[in-house]
C-alpha cells in the first residue's frame, strides 16, 4: 500500500489458494488473483475495496472484494 493522502491509500494485493498442507493442488488448479486496491481509514471505520483479475485458468477472470471495519472503542 502507498499512502496517497490522509487516510487514503492505493496498492496491490495477491491472493493464492494452494490447497491444504497435506494435499497441495497442482499449479494449474491453484486460485491466484491479483487485486488493485484502495483503502480508506477513518477514526471509527475503514474500507478496503479491490478489483482483481485471475492469473490461472482455475481462477475467475474478474472479482470485486470489499472489507468494512468498524471500531467499537
Amino acid at each position: 500500500m502507498h499512502d496517497v493522502g490522509q487516510g487514503f491509500a492505493l496498492g496491490v494485493e495477491y491472493y493464492n489458494d494452494i490447497g491444504t498442507l497435506a494435499n497441495r493442488l497442482p499449479r494449474g488448479q491453484q486460485d491466484r488473483t491479483l487485486y488493485a486496491v484502495m483503502e480508506i481509514e477513518r477514526k471509527t471505520w475503514s474500507l478496503n475495496f479491490g478489483v482483481g483479475h485471475g492469473v490461472t485458468p482455475a481462477t475467475d477472470n474478474w472479482t470485486a472484494k470489499a472489507i468494512v471495519g468498524i471500531s467499537f472503542d
